[in-house]
């Protein structure tokens, strides 16, 4: 009985530590083994929610993995969304592996020492890659971080190798020791997404050199980039007042920020001036301390009507010339500044010559010319330059002074006169503007009473007896000056108080006109020019004047008695479409450019306007098998024939292989009737098809055989080619 009793309780005893044991273990030690399968090189555990799997090793010995979205086990697919914890630890074969967009999270450690692993290809959706993930991967010397990923601790840490790291455009934040102690890295571009880079996130990259960082970034933490001591080149896109707005913790970071540049501004001024037509000109953005330099401004130069541009100034008005050479510290703004140009005006009053200078834009003043005897002052003649537009006087005023603002060029006013009480004698000058030559048989100069008259050229020298005709007037073309003494009368101011007893007017013998000619280039045809006969050169060239009237005959005396005139080919356009082709005679003007006319004939036994790209003009058939070409002209022949009638492309056959495999070719290949050796060729083939179809000649006249490279000609290639086509047909 009392064994009884004691065994029970040492089983309610045994109960009780079951008990107590199964309390404190966890669930999974009495859960369901998780499912494991292997599929290819790579092991997969089912995860708890039983639609996805974690990678979680490998099998055998893998060197490029490309790891699937999904992977089908007993009919079921899974979707890969983890790597787990040492999934490729100490994977020596492993060099290239790709991660796909369904994967969330790359655990620990997950590529433990790989040390031939060169290459990692991680796909957009990865969010969490692990602490020191990548330790250990010796020859992993670049990385592309997707946009996706939100937590990277430490995941590159102590990466050495890592010598390129490229950050997608989308992270929004650089994780805590991400890269510490890459001292692979000797640049980094954050991307304008990052907003935080955390704390110790490039400690220790000791071979940081450049860093690009955003606008958008907020915050820079501790030792973010403490021991980076080879860090020189600091740039922030954005400027002096942005980068007073971002949160920098100063520990471990002073490098960082004694080395940032920040964007500077240089607007340009133009200062009344234009370039390209435009008013205003493009700024140029620099980075803090450092120089513009000349390479950078625009080189076209600003202009400005009536300035030169003197270069760019730090103010409106003064100030200091920039250079170019100076660093840039904050935003500035740089002027134009302009020369003005300076003209002269010349004041001319008779003999009496004044010059003075003046600048662009300033306001000149003339005063009324000193009175003349036997003279009231009329006006002041502008004189400006060919294309410009003379300026328009303001006055007199009270004082008798004109006025006007000086134009962006040399002027010249000269004093006009109205004679008092003076009878202005008549000139009546008429010269032939071609000839040079008088075409007045009266050379009229009236006054009361004239003493004589004298010719000066355009420098005041009188005009010498040899270069005077039979009336004694120059024909040179040129200016001139006559002067005419005339005697004082009741009813004329004295003489010697006008002009020294002589009284001038200028006028212009005009230069020789120059006739404009042109070429008619004529084969097969005579030609009369204003109804002379024409003369042609050794070339075929007669020189025409522009509007000269041509008339062209057909020269029947080329003809042989089988020809007869067919047609004219003409260029240009205007002188075609001005004539009819087929007329032996036609006539036109001569236009302004040059004229090539050509005689085309044709056999006499031709029908009227033959299709030269029909089979009208040559009779092809295998009864008519003596059919010749007879449609013909200097320089349009068979060739220009070929050209326009065989396929666009095709060489023009040259012998008898050449030709037969054209035609033969053309009807589609059709085997010979003859047996031929089974050694020949696409040539002997095409040679029987077209011996046997008349369409090449079977022997010589001689009774020897043809050979393949025996020339044939152009009209052969023509009959043989139109007799394939009426096969065809």
């Amino acid at each position: 009985m009392k064994a009884r009793k004691s065994m029970k309780k040492r089983f309610v005893s045994l109960l009780v530590a079951l008990s107590i044991t199964l309390t404190f273990l966890p669930m999974g030690a009495v859960a369901a083994a998780p499912i494991k399968f292997t599929d290819g090189n790579l092991i997969y555990t089912v995860n708890a929610d039983g639609q996805s799997v974690t990678v979680s090793g490998t099998s055998g010995s893998p060197t490029q993995l490309t790891i699937e979205s999904s992977i089908s086990y007993k009919d079921k697919n899974y979707t890969v969304t983890k790597i787990a914890m040492w999934a490729f630890n100490k994977c020596n074969s492993l060099t290239e592996v790709t991660i796909p967009n369904t994967v969330i999270e790359i655990d620990y450690q997950a590529f433990y020492y790989c040390p031939n692993l060169k290459k990692v290809t991680i796909h957009e959706g990865v969010k969490t890659i692990g602490q020191t993930a990548f330790i250990g991967c010796t020859q992993l010397t670049s990385i592309t971080i997707p946009s996706t990923i939100t937590d990277m601790d430490q995941a590159f840490s102590g990466n050495t190798a890592l010598s390129h790291v490229t950050l997608t455009n989308g992270i929004s934040n650089i994780s805590n020791m991400a890269f510490k102690g890459c001292t692979g890295l000797t640049e980094i571009k954050v991307p304008i997404s990052v907003e935080q880079i955390c704390p110790g996130a490039f400690n220790g990259c000791t071979n940081l050199k450049s860093v690009l960082l955003e606008k958008n970034i907020k915050i820079i933490n501790v030792n973010a980039f403490k021991d980076c001591t080879n860090l020189s080149d600091v740039k922030y896109n954005g400027y002096k007042t942005d980068w007073d707005k971002v949160t920098v913790n100063t520990t471990g970071n002073d490098t960082l920020t004694s080395k940032v540049q920040y964007l500077c501004d240089i607007n340009f001024d133009l200062n009344g001036g234009t370039i390209n037509g435009s008013g205003t000109m493009d700024k140029q953005t620099v980075y803090s301390n450092k120089k513009l330099g000349t390479a950078s401004v625009p080189t076209i130069t600003p202009q400005r009507t009536g300035y030169d541009f003197d270069g760019w100034y730090t103010q409106a008005e003064g100030g200091t010339k920039y250079t170019f050479t100076e660093a840039v510290s904050s935003n500035i703004i740089l002027y134009a500044h302009w020369n003005a140009h300076s003209h002269t005006v010349t004041l001319e009053n008779d003999e009496n010559k004044k010059t003075n200078s003046y600048d662009y834009g300033s306001s000149v003043s003339v005063p009324t010319p000193t009175k003349k005897t036997g003279y009231n002052f009329n006006h002041w003649e502008v004189t400006v330059p060919d294309g410009e537009t003379a300026s328009s006087l303001n006055g007199p005023d009270e004082n008798g002074n004109y006025s006007f603002s000086m134009p962006d060029y040399d002027i010249t006013l000269t004093a006009k006169w109205t004679q008092k009480d003076v009878i202005d004698p008549d000139v009546d000058l008429k010269f032939d503007a071609v000839t040079g030559e008088v075409t007045s048989n009266n050379t009229q100069v009236n006054a009361d009473d004239i003493i004589n008259r004298k010719f000066y050229d355009d420098k005041g020298n009188e005009v010498p007896g040899e270069k005077l005709n039979d009336r004694g007037l120059p024909t040179e073309p040129g200016d001139y000056i006559v002067k005419v003494d005339v005697k004082e009368t009741e009813n004329t101011a004295p003489a010697n108080q006008i002009t020294g007893n002589q009284i001038k007017w200028s006028y212009n013998v005009p230069q020789k006109e120059e006739k404009v000619t042109y070429t008619l280039s004529l084969l097969g045809g005579i030609a009369k020019v204003n109804g002379k006969d024409a003369t042609i050169n050794d070339n075929g060239d007669i020189t025409i004047e522009k509007g000269a009237t041509v008339e062209v005959t057909f020269d029947k005396s080329i003809l042989s008695d089988a020809q007869t005139f067919d047609q004219w080919t003409i260029k240009p356009a205007s002188v075609l479409n001005a004539v009819e082709p087929k007329a032996e005679t036609i006539t036109f003007t001569m236009p302004g450019e040059n004229v090539i006319i050509e005689a085309m004939t044709k056999d006499a036994s031709i029908e009227e306007e033959p299709n030269i790209l029909g089979t009208t003009l040559i009779i092809g058939t295998a009864a008519a098998g003596t059919a010749v070409l007879a449609y013909q002209t200097y320089q349009l022949g068979t060739e220009f024939y070929l050209i326009c009638a065989l396929p666009t492309g095709t060489a023009i056959p040259t012998n008898r292989g050449e030709l037969a495999e054209l035609v033969w070719n053309n009807a589609g290949k059709p085997e010979p009737a003859a047996v031929l050796n089974a050694n020949a060729t696409e040539t002997d083939k095409a040679i029987a098809w077209a011996v046997e179809n008349d369409l090449v000649k079977a022997a010589k006249s001689n009774g020897e055989t043809y050979e393949a490279t025996d020339p044939v000609s152009r009209t052969e290639v023509i009959k043989a080619w139109n007799q394939v086509q009426a096969f065809k047909k």
